[in-house]
């Protein structure tokens, strides 16, 4: 009897050593998994930032090549969608100047427009698709009439499912000088 209650002790103390290795390998594995869903984490929202920051290049790219204004964010961003527009004179009409394109610069006006973008960030319309939206918004100014005038856009990347920013970006054309001949 004396060797089966010896048996039996070891086979417990085997059996609580085991148990206290299978907890400690279900902590360590808990953690582990909580790592790499943070690292996923992590890496969806750089990817979703940089994705962010090269829209918001590719608009300001469209906003310097339509000699600062949006006329060519349609072509670049198809599924565009114009918000608004305003204008108030701040020079007479004679005293107007305007650039190669033909847009006049003697008021001060803005204009806007959304762009909204799916889950892999291609252009897309409004609606249950669209996770993220980019607004660029446009203010043209005219300093007077020996300066040259310019227009600011204020480019803005967002995710609205989060209330977050993922990316913002300002920047400036100045409107180049009619040559007199």
């Amino acid at each position: 009897m004396k060797s089966g209650t010896g048996t039996q002790r070891r086979s417990s103390l085997f059996l609580i050593e085991l148990m206290i290795s299978i907890f400690f390998f279900a902590i360590a594995s808990s953690v582990c998994i909580q790592l790499f869903a943070r690292a996923k984490q992590i890496s969806d929202e750089s990817s979703a930032k940089n994705q962010a920051l090269l829209q918001a290049e590719s608009a300001a790219s469209a906003f310097y090549a339509g000699d600062g204004t949006l006329r060519l964010i349609p072509e670049v961003f198809p599924e565009a969608a114009s918000m608004s527009a305003s204008s108030s004179v701040t020079a007479d009409s004679d005293a107007a100047g305007s650039d190669a394109s033909g847009t006049d610069f003697s008021e001060n006006s803005s204009e806007s427009c959304m762009i909204f973008f799916d889950k892999d960030w291609k252009n897309c319309a409004p609606g249950p698709e669209a996770v993220w939206q980019m607004t660029v918004s446009v203010s043209h100014e005219a300093a007077n009439e020996d300066a040259p005038s310019f227009s600011t856009a204020e480019i803005l990347v967002e995710d609205p499912g989060k209330d977050a920013v993922l990316y913002e970006l300002q920047v400036q054309y100045h409107a180049p000088e009619a040559a007199d001949l």
